[in-house]
């Protein structure tokens, strides 16, 4: 990726424009576009440093839009600092879902569902994540109402090469984890709660 990016444009424009292009090229027909029409979900995005700042994506009827107000409670919030949040977007190639493809057990091709985030929904806590080497990046990810806490329930460290594996599918979590690429600390049922809620089901 190449200059630095504008996080408030990159939010609030250009990641809901790829989002609804992609949603759009994968619904394929009718049957598609109907599951798409149940997704409604907010996502919070805090920012970290000059330049950040807060930001909403509000998915409606499928269809989303950034903005700096919530449509309703979000469901999960991404706390970063911009310059990790830069990296995460190198790594990811500007991909619309990366920062929710940092969730355990939605780093594959798993797709963003209405029955999935209803799942995510349900578990509380806050989880931090951290891939680790020169180009690595940290991602705090808080589940619940209330405003995220200063220390996470649960840690996960892993390498660059080991979250792009498990990002394209390459790799299996449990896999990972048995094989000791992936590290675990704290509230280890917490990361497992919400691995389940990610894999399971459509």
């Amino acid at each position: 990726m190449s200059g630095r990016i504008d996080p408030r444009r990159f939010l609030i424009e250009h990641l809901p424009a790829r989002f609804n292009r992609l949603l759009g090229e994968e619904a394929g027909g009718d049957a598609g576009r109907a599951a798409l029409g149940e997704l409604a979900a907010t996502v919070r995005v805090d920012l970290a440093g000059e330049g950040g700042g807060t930001f909403y994506l509000n998915i409606e009827a499928g269809h989303m839009s950034g903005g700096e107000a919530p449509a309703r409670p979000p469901f999960v919030t991404f706390v970063q600092e911009l310059a990790d949040f830069e990296r995460l977007l190198g790594e990811m190639e500007q991909e619309p879902l990366a920062l929710i493809s940092t969730l355990p057990g939605l780093a594959g091709p798993a797709p963003l569902t209405a029955s999935r985030v209803e799942r995510i929904a349900s578990v509380r806590g806050t989880l931090r994540v951290d891939v680790t080497g020169e180009a690595g990046f940290g991602v705090l990810v808080h589940l619940g109402g209330v405003a995220p806490p200063a220390e996470p329930d649960a840690r996960i460290r892993v390498d660059a090469e080991t979250f792009r594996e498990l990002r394209e599918g390459r790799l299996e979590p449990q896999a990972a984890f048995l094989a000791g690429r992936v590290q675990l600390e704290g509230d280890v049922a917490l990361v497992m709660q919400l691995a389940l809620a990610g894999l399971m089901g459509p």
